[in-house]
């Protein structure tokens, strides 16, 4: 009984969580969502990767949304390694603008 009151409350606490930034709100001219995991460890006080570079990651373009999300398989990685705490972290960027000259409008003759 205690070992079913231990794990219910391990998994009560442990939890998902999902943290949005959004820059614009101009969501339909948006790259799709690329991801990679963040390492950090000791309750994520230390760093063991560098942080995501949007500048180069969106080639000169700007960024639009960044997610940081702590998933069940990163928790579950979390849980069986111990002081290892990866994030997952995922990024859109603004498309660049067409290199394309505008079409010129036609005019009516009055």
């Amino acid at each position: 009984m205690k070992t079913l009151f231990i794990a219910i409350t391990a998994l009560t606490l442990s939890g998902c969580s999902t943290i949005y930034f959004h820059k614009n709100s101009t969501r339909n001219s948006e790259t799709g969502m690329q991801t990679q995991w963040h390492h950090t460890g000791i309750l994520g006080l230390v760093e063991f990767s560098d942080p995501v570079d949007l500048g180069y990651k969106c080639q000169n373009s700007s960024w639009n949304t960044v997610r940081t999300q702590n998933s069940f398989v990163t928790g579950l990685v979390e849980a069986l390694v111990g002081l290892y705490n990866p994030r997952e972290v995922g990024y859109t960027c603004l498309k660049m603008a067409s290199t394309m000259p505008a079409q010129p409008q036609k005019y009516k003759k009055k």
